[in-house]
Parts: structure tokens; sequence; C-alpha cells
């Protein structure tokens, strides 16, 4: 007895397609302004994570527009609505990543610094003139 999966991935795929299609150059629109605001972010890794972030919300929400749109145009809401609406939480959460990524960066970095202080120490005291003579090394 074979039983049919709940999830299916062509149908997700289908679905995706079907929304793609619906409003096409809203997608192309919303790609190019993403691409842009990703290169953006690479000399600035914050702002990377930030619009990155901000992009994944974002495209939720348009994906939501487009799917009340072809489902029921009369009762769509409009596209600035749909913006609006996701852009605030969009930029909420990708502030709360970039603080939590900060503080973790910071971390890291006092417990490398210590570590590594840790370490010469330990090696000062296992051997005094080795140490001596590799912290002499250019």
């Amino acid at each position: 007895m074979t039983t049919r999966p709940l999830f299916q991935f062509s149908q997700c795929l289908q679905q995706s397609l079907i929304i793609i299609g619906s409003e096409l150059w809203l997608w192309i629109g919303v790609t190019i302004a993403i691409a842009g605001l990703l290169v953006l972010g690479r000399p600035f890794p914050v702002l990377g994570v930030f619009n990155t972030i901000m992009s994944v919300f974002l495209c939720v929400g348009l994906a939501k527009y487009c799917d009340l749109k072809h489902t029921n145009p009369k009762t769509a809401p409009t596209l600035s609505w749909v913006i609006k609406t996701s852009l605030p939480l969009a930029i909420l959460v990708a502030i709360g990543i970039d603080l939590c990524w900060f503080v973790f960066m910071t971390a890291a970095y006092i417990f490398v610094r210590s570590a590594r202080q840790n370490h010469d120490i330990f090696c000062q005291l296992a051997s005094p003139t080795t140490y001596s003579r590799i912290r002499q090394r250019p």
C-alpha cells in the first residue's frame, strides 16, 4: 500500500511559477533592486546581512500580494500597502539579526584575543628560552 506524500516539491514549484508568471515585471524589478542592494553589502558585511534579511521579508510580502491578487483580484491589497506593512517588520528583524551578529563577533574576538594571550603565558612558563627565540623571529 503506497501513500502519497502530503508535501510535494513539484506542487510548490508550480505554485511559485504561477505567482511569478502573474506579476512578471514586478519580480524582475524586485530582482534587479535586490541585486543592487546586495552589491552595496559587498564591502560592508553588516550592510550585506541587513539587506539580505530585509530582501527576504519583502519578497515574502510580495509573494503574498501576488497570491492574493491572483486568487481574488477584487479584494487584493495594493502594492504600496504590502510594502508599508512588510518593510517595518523586515527592518526590525534585520536590525535584530545584525545586533546578534555584532555581539557574536565581538565575543569571538575577545575570546580569541584572550586565548592568544593565555597561550603566550603558557608558552613562557613552559620554556622561557624557546619562547623568547620564537618571539624574536621576523
